[in-house]
């Protein structure tokens, strides 16, 4: 078991009304309100500790899925939080955060299960960690990989494996700020369930007939996702879902959170037909943003349905279902 040494970016974020952030300075007690493109920046910058506004300029270009330039406004937000202290510029125009050293000690444990491809079902279950699962280039392996601080002697870090089944959940209340980073071989799956709260979940490449994705008070981010059913929730924060294809001619996605917005990006090569509903539609109907044709059907009391331009005509189809307070909602 390896020990390290953490760094803590001394933020505070908490949202203070629609597309807007309260950003608290724990090192010189300032504030500032920026929007949701300042929140993402600063999300950027807080994990990649440093980058150029080039680096930045594309990340909020694959977010919006815009050919926008962000560059001008990335540049007036940085010289505003710079002034601030909350960035700093270095050499080459590089721009990171103030990082205040954390004298707590984090464990670090690894775990590698051998597999096979009867494996169909996935479950992970954290707390106030972030979870991040993706494919790797094994066949027959898992990688287990998790940093956390253990809040008692006892705390243990057991993966349990069945020759169909794997499960994997954090020791509530008897670790913190658990950390967790799995890899799994890219077989096509039944089932995956991932649970957090108080962090965000981060999935890329994966395959399942049957997805469902929570979290409180986290980002949910979702990479090149196969899917056939999926059922992403969350509050208080942003989900991005960018689906690679989809494993059946009859297909739901639900994605539900609350202050926060919705970016979906689905296949572009697939012809595909969509039945859309989204809820609360007088907070919300006038920030759907999309590319598709559509046609809006009857509202239904709390929801607002739309159908795309010959549905019927279309082999494969889709039903979306978007619940938002305080955000927009985006389709490509």
């Amino acid at each position: 078991m390896n020990k390290i040494i953490e760094c803590r970016i001394p933020f505070k974020v908490a949202q203070s009304g629609l597309d807007s952030y309260q950003v608290y300075n724990l090192s010189n007690h300032t504030e500032i309100r920026i929007n949701e493109i300042g929140f993402l920046i600063l999300k950027y910058l807080t994990e990649k500790k440093c980058a150029t506004i080039e680096e930045i300029d594309n990340y909020l270009k694959k977010v919006y899925n815009l050919n926008e330039e962000f560059e001008q406004y990335i540049a007036s937000f940085i010289d505003e939080l710079c002034e601030l202290e909350f960035l700093k510029k270095g050499e080459n125009n590089m721009i990171s955060t103030f990082i205040e050293e954390d004298n707590r000690t984090y464990d670090f444990d690894k775990h590698t299960i051998k597999v096979n491809n009867n494996l169909k079902k996935i479950i992970i279950k954290g707390q106030n960690g972030l979870i991040k699962i993706r494919t790797n280039n094994s066949d027959n392996e898992i990688s287990i990989s998790v940093k956390y601080m253990k809040m008692y002697t006892d705390a243990v870090l057991e993966p349990k494996y069945t020759d169909n089944e794997f499960y994997f959940e954090v020791n509530k209340g008897k670790l913190s700020d658990a950390q967790i980073e799995i890899t799994v071989p890219d077989y096509n799956y039944e089932d995956v369930i991932i649970e957090n709260v108080n962090s965000p979940v981060n999935v890329e490449n994966i395959k399942s007939i049957n997805m469902i994705l929570s979290t409180k008070n986290g980002m949910i981010d979702l990479d090149d996702l196969t899917i056939n059913k999926l059922d992403v929730e969350t509050s208080n924060g942003l989900i991005n879902c960018s689906i690679k294809d989809c494993l059946s001619q009859d297909n739901d996605i639900s994605l539900v959170t609350s202050n926060g917005s919705i970016n979906l990006n689905m296949p572009r090569d697939n012809e595909c037909g969509y039945k859309i509903t989204v809820y609360n539609p007088s907070s919300n109907s006038n920030r759907l943003k999309t590319n598709m044709l559509l046609q809006n059907e009857e509202s239904e009391g709390e929801k607002q349905n739309y159908i795309s331009k010959g549905y019927d005509s279309y082999s494969t189809k889709c039903r979306l279902r978007f619940i938002t307070s305080n955000g927009y909602i985006s389709i490509n």
